[in-house]
């Protein structure tokens, strides 16, 4: 049965007029809108844009790493730095900048509350508008703190993928060309790289950019700690 048909006979077709269902089907996800119509085709389904695409990542990557080869010293060519340089600075820029902005403004909250404290209990009597600018900077820290936090995380997975999509490429077309002997001596090797490997590189920067600033944070808190 056509898609249309059934769309109407279950009542979800582009001509209802449900005031709960409409604004769902047709703004919540178009291929919704356009399935209630006709049967979905390839296009409909969009296209990746170029840095999320495996096609452009191997070759990008492909590049980068026979420049490393190229080092006649094999205890210097590095992976990661291959990896950065076919990223490019851009998204572990981003993601540490913000990184560092949500840790800001969490630890900008202790200071606003003990001011504000501070004044409840007499001990440091404030303004009536500067109580009510406190109040709302802590509002406000509480979401930057949430939105940082959250697009730093997004830029890191961003940069992940293009990590993964790179490697996935390059580690495919390396198996495709191993010859039948050497395909059955490695296959469990390759798969281990495929579902392993792989994603323990592409989340390496995120967790080293979590570490690196631990220390920082706990030395940040016991600071705290003994201010009060």
């Amino acid at each position: 049965m056509d898609p249309a048909e059934v769309a109407k006979e279950h009542n979800f077709a582009s001509g209802d007029k449900s005031l709960l269902l409409d604004p769902m089907l047709h703004n919540l996800n178009p291929l919704y809108r356009i399935g209630n119509m006709r049967s979905l085709e390839r296009e409909d389904m969009g296209t990746l844009s170029p840095g999320m695409s495996v096609e452009e990542n191997e070759k990008i990557l492909a590049r980068t790493w026979a420049e490393e080869m190229k080092n006649p010293n094999k205890d210097k060519r590095s992976l990661i730095r291959a990896l950065l340089k076919a990223s490019g600075p851009g998204l572990l820029f981003q993601g540490v900048v913000l990184y560092v902005l949500s840790l800001a403004s969490k630890y900008a909250f202790p200071y606003l509350m003990d001011a504000i404290l501070s004044h409840v209990s007499g001990e440091n009597v404030l303004e009536g508008t500067t109580i009510t600018i406190l109040t709302c900077m802590i509002l406000v820290t509480s979401f930057v703190t949430s939105l940082t936090q959250q697009h730093s995380d997004l830029a890191f997975e961003k940069l992940g993928t293009n990590m993964r999509t790179g490697l996935m490429g390059l580690v495919f077309n390396k198996a495709t060309k191993l010859s039948p002997v050497a395909r059955a001596e490695n296959d469990g090797n390759t798969e281990v790289i495929f579902e392993n490997d792989i994603n323990f590189v592409s989340l390496f920067l995120l967790f080293l950019c979590k570490i690196v600033f631990t220390p920082i944070q706990v030395a940040f808190g016991f600071y705290l700690a003994y201010q009060q």
